[in-house]
């Protein structure tokens, strides 16, 4: 199916806990640099004027939120996706791709150990998160519970809002022209390089244009006051920026809380993220 006769479309898929927040800010940057033409719409811009208003659901939910990360028949309005737009923050499966062609779109996902998703979770949940009613139902548990306990609570209300299936969806997603998955890992590791060959990818990266002022303004020691990267502070939305938290966080009582829980998804990440990896070590 064709939705548009020119001009690529991007559309930023990913689930919470990705640096989603952080990909608006550094392409409506880019975009405002040289590339003026596009039109920035957020996931919740998106959900507003779009699925509120042409579905069965009319506010935030869990429900909402597994639908979008595993249906493969509702199409969200997705049929009217439009030209010259850049769409950041869907929360969403690999569904969406179904509506897409490489000819009209550039579709990108980042992809994180899910194990470190969960502790990344769970301290935002807690701390950091802005309320909402249901970070607040949430919060009010876990400020009770103790930290084993917390981390069981939250694998559970992930599974509830169909996280690690959208994440797991994802994995047995081939790449093409159309849609490219990144590792979280190399968005930490090797920052610089990730971000020119996500610009180049997304056809965004223009010749005799330096972006280095714009990846610099949005490197991790700016967003959290100085830190290092791996300098956690469990309170702040940018706690640390580092991989393999859950090998120090999650003992084996919880690792295999999680294996049982999602049906081995972090034994399933361990023997796929190299297929998707973009920077040689």
């Amino acid at each position: 199916m064709q939705l548009f006769k020119k001009n690529k479309t991007i559309i930023h898929c990913c689930t919470q806990k990705t640096a989603s927040q952080w990909f608006i800010s550094f392409l409506s940057d880019v975009i405002a640099k040289s590339n003026k033409n596009y039109k920035i719409h957020t996931f919740v811009d998106y959900r507003e004027s779009v699925i509120f208003k042409d579905s069965i659901y009319k506010k935030p939910s869990y429900s909402l939120q597994k639908d979008l990360y595993t249906e493969q028949e509702a199409d969200f309005g997705f049929n009217r996706l439009k030209k010259n737009c850049f769409y950041t923050s869907f929360y969403i499966g690999p569904n969406i791709l179904n509506y897409l062609s490489a000819k009209d779109a550039k579709v990108f996902f980042v992809l994180r150990d899910p194990r470190d998703l969960v502790v990344s979770w769970y301290y935002s949940a807690k701390y950091s998160h802005p309320p909402t009613e249901q970070i607040n139902i949430v919060r009010s548990k876990l400020v009770d519970y103790s930290f084993d306990d917390g981390i069981k609570y939250s694998i559970d209300e992930m599974n509830k809002f169909g996280l690690f299936e959208g994440v797991k969806r994802w994995m047995t997603q081939k790449e093409d022209h159309l849609v490219r998955i990144y590792l979280y890992e190399d968005f930490v590791e090797h920052y610089t390089t990730f971000c020119l060959d996500l610009l180049s990818f997304l056809e965004l990266k223009k010749k005799n244009v330096l972006y280095d002022d714009i990846i610099n303004k949005h490197s991790y020691k700016n967003y959290s006051s100085g830190r290092k990267k791996g300098e956690s502070n469990n309170k702040s939305h940018y706690r640390s920026a580092s991989v393999d938290q859950w090998k120090n966080e999650l003992n084996e009582e919880l690792i295999e809380y999680f294996e049982l829980k999602t049906n081995n998804l972090g034994a399933y990440y361990d023997s796929q993220k190299d297929n998707f990896k973009k920077v040689e070590q």
